[in-house]
């Protein structure tokens, strides 16, 4: 006898897809948003700080302020989630800084939940202030309040439509249930 005679429900992984759906887009929200709602910036002077010869690192898809400290290079973001923005200088000031002696203030932070960076928060050639620290801490700021939640608003439509499969899926249960006992 065939499910659909014996009155139970076909089982056609609706639910399945809807949880896939609702946890991926959960997590989605969780690394876009979250680091956006959660954004937290230290004062001043609970900033690092790292001295060194300034270069552009370029990376596959963006390129990073960094300076050469000793051996090691230190790579900077200003960045807030990672498909934002993470130079901080515009491309045609970079040839006048590199190579140059500079102090750069940061700190390091959660970017998508995995990754941590330095968001700089000010740079200084020669005690001149070439990024002030107030000026980088209302962009971020900005960004924030300007923040569209897309991944969140997914993730409600996800939330909504595995409601919807749960409710239509018992609501089948609940007719093959009634028509078997003969009501």
């Amino acid at each position: 006898m065939s499910p659909e005679r014996s009155g139970q429900v076909k089982n056609d992984n609706s639910k399945l897809v809807a949880w896939l759906l609702f946890l991926f887009m959960f997590f989605a929200a969780l690394m876009k948003d979250g680091n956006v709602l959660i954004l937290s910036i230290p004062n001043f002077n609970e900033l690092e700080v790292y001295e060194g010869e300034l270069f552009n690192l370029k990376g596959k898809r963006n390129s990073f302020v960094a300076i050469k400290d000793g051996h090691e290079t230190i790579k900077f973001s200003c960045r807030i989630v990672s498909s934002g923005r993470t130079n901080c200088l515009n491309p045609e000031d970079y040839n006048f800084f590199v190579g140059k002696q500079v102090k750069i203030y940061s700190y390091n932070t959660s970017i998508d939940l995995f990754f941590t960076h330095n968001r700089l928060m000010q740079l200084e050639l020669k005690d001149r202030v070439i990024l002030s620290y107030e000026d980088q801490k209302k962009k971020y700021t900005n960004a924030k309040k300007n923040h569209v939640y897309t991944q969140s608003i997914f993730c409600l439509g996800a939330f909504i439509w595995l409601i919807f499969v749960y409710r239509r899926n018992n609501g089948k249960q609940s007719m093959t249930t009634s028509q078997m006992s003969g009501d």
